[in-house]
């Protein structure tokens, strides 16, 4: 075995050569490095970018769920209204309404007076009826003209004790206030 000994002073010994390998291996992890970093920040940009789209989606979905829900209620409560609607105009349909004319007629009944017919024509009220005196009829007639106020009312035939009959003139001009 042959040894070579070199007995130069360092400064003046020849240099080794340079591998170029681990040069260019440091600069491709590097570079690596480099790459890796910046796809990593890349995707986590994107993340925030798509949580923030994420959550701008479902505050826009629940407006639009409270839209809806509003929508809901106000058709359900549209729905209740009419059927209550329908409902009153049904009770209003059975029931029988009363004139104020037949309530001052109502007011002004005395005994002994029952009434058979009632006939509205043009302004004017027809009234027949049975009882047993001419006392009977007077009484009803005084007390028709103080309960409506009605200036003409006119007695047509009265034959006790059957029947009789009375003529309002000019109703449509009175104004009777209704009940409360």
């Amino acid at each position: 075995m042959h040894m070579q000994v070199n007995l130069l002073p360092a400064q003046f010994r020849p240099k080794p050569p340079v591998r170029i390998w681990p040069v260019v291996l440091a600069v491709v992890l590097m570079l690596n490095l480099i790459i890796t970093s910046s796809y990593w920040l890349t995707l986590h940009l994107n993340l925030i970018k798509v949580n923030n789209s994420i959550n701008s989606m479902e505050v826009q979905v629940s407006n639009l769920q409270r839209q809806v829900d509003e929508a809901h209620w106000k058709t359900e409560l549209e729905i209740a209204v009419q059927e209550k609607a329908d409902y009153i105009s049904a009770q209003l349909a059975q029931l029988t309404l009363w004139h104020p004319a037949l309530t001052a007629i109502e007011n002004a009944m005395v005994p002994k007076i029952r009434l058979t017919e009632i006939t509205c024509a043009a302004g004017n009220i027809k009234i027949n009826g049975s009882t047993e005196s001419f006392k009977s009829v007077a009484a009803f007639l005084g007390s028709l003209q103080q309960e409506t106020d009605v200036e003409i009312v006119r007695f047509i035939s009265a034959e006790p004790p059957e029947k009789f009959s009375l003529y309002l003139f000019d109703w449509y001009r009175r104004e009777v206030p209704e009940d409360e």
